[in-house]
């Protein structure tokens, strides 16, 4: 159980975020993804169709096509 609210710190970060999760069932709702995307400056989500909690083991083609780009397209962040 979280303690503290991370909220304002997410808004401050400058740093490029992926969020990375599945769909079948989602470990965090779509929501919350959507919220954090829309309040960190530099963040990206990638729901992967299919995958439950682990897309990087379901989904795993998929799942680092979209790590790869992501990552070259903040290399030098």
């Amino acid at each position: 159980m979280l303690t503290k609210d991370y909220r304002d710190v997410l808004k401050q970060t400058t740093i490029p975020i992926l969020f990375i999760s599945g769909e079948l069932p989602p470990l965090f709702p779509t929501q919350l993804t959507d919220y954090y995307v829309q309040t960190a400056k530099h963040a990206k989500s990638f729901l992967a169709k299919g995958s439950g909690h682990l897309p990087y083991a379901e989904s795993p083609d998929e799942t680092n096509l979209v790590l790869l780009d992501f990552l070259q397209e903040n290399g030098d962040s």
